[in-house]
């Protein structure tokens, strides 16, 4: 190595936050799928989500006990909004969406650190920021456990940004499988090559995988990615924009209807 550069100060910090990458883990082409469709899920959510961060990488190579790995943007901002949380708690959900669309509904326990970490910023916004219907009173107990009343309204935050994940990645099942495919394809993708692929473009300069790829289908995205929001009248007022939001998604939620359960893809 010649020279320090951008790519080496990344690996650096990926290195001290999740360890080293496992190149020589035995991974199944099964498991590889599932895990590039989760991560898939997570980075088409944040890029559609307005108040969302962006994904700066894309990652399905093993790093310590994860199977791959999101990294989002950040800023230095120091209050979060009510929006973004909830933002924030859709893109943490939209592995678990992304693993059922791929398996028909079916999912694995690969969403358990997501689940942790959305239920864990769902009881703030319930018990401390004052951010649900449950009020403004701080309520938590000192074991740090819930009451069964706080309890039942994380569940419904949990759950409205679960539908709101699954909306997201029904509208662009198209484009979230070309994430996918790219990730089985080169193991890494960037915020840039991602909207390479999504434009309909191929990344010739990249180096690909050494893991087996399977054969991609011949899909293409829709011109212009669907944002949920824009389903929405920008008129009004802001209860009225959120009374709306919830009979769209409530609509499409009902509309896609629950498949059939089946058995697992298998490699």
């Amino acid at each position: 190595l010649d020279e320090l550069d951008q790519d080496c100060f990344e690996n650096a910090i990926s290195t001290v936050i999740m360890r080293r990458e496992r190149h020589s883990a035995l991974v199944t082409d099964r498991d590889r799928k599932i895990t590039a469709w989760h991560e898939a899920g997570h980075a088409l959510v944040a890029l559609l989500e307005e108040e969302a961060d962006n994904p700066l990488s894309v990652s399905i190579t093993p790093r310590g006990a994860a199977g791959g790995v999101t990294w989002m943007s950040s800023t230095d901002d120091q209050f979060l909004s009510r929006n973004k949380a909830k933002a924030q708690l859709t893109v943490a959900l939209g592995g678990r969406a992304g693993e059922e669309l791929l398996m028909d509904g079916e999912f694995t326990q690969g969403a358990q650190s997501d689940l942790i970490t959305a239920t864990k910023l769902a009881g703030a916004m319930v018990t401390r920021f004052g951010m649900s219907r449950r009020g403004l009173q701080v309520r938590q107990k000192y074991d740090g456990t819930f009451d069964e009343a706080c309890a039942d309204v994380i569940d419904e935050l949990l759950e409205e940004a679960m539908i709101r994940a699954r909306t997201i990645l029904s509208l662009n099942h198209a484009s979230l499988e070309i994430v996918a495919l790219g990730l089985l394809e080169y193991d890494t993708l960037t915020l840039a090559d991602i909207r390479v692929l999504l434009d309909g473009r191929t990344l010739a300069d990249k180096k690909k995988s050494v893991k087996i790829i399977p054969e991609p289908r011949k899909l293409s995205p829709k011109k212009t990615l669907v944002r949920l929001d824009d389903l929405v009248a920008h008129d009004g007022s802001m209860e009225n924009k959120i009374k709306q939001k919830i009979r769209v998604v409530s609509k499409l939620a009902r509309k896609l209807g629950k498949k059939p359960e089946t058995k697992p893809e298998t490699a």
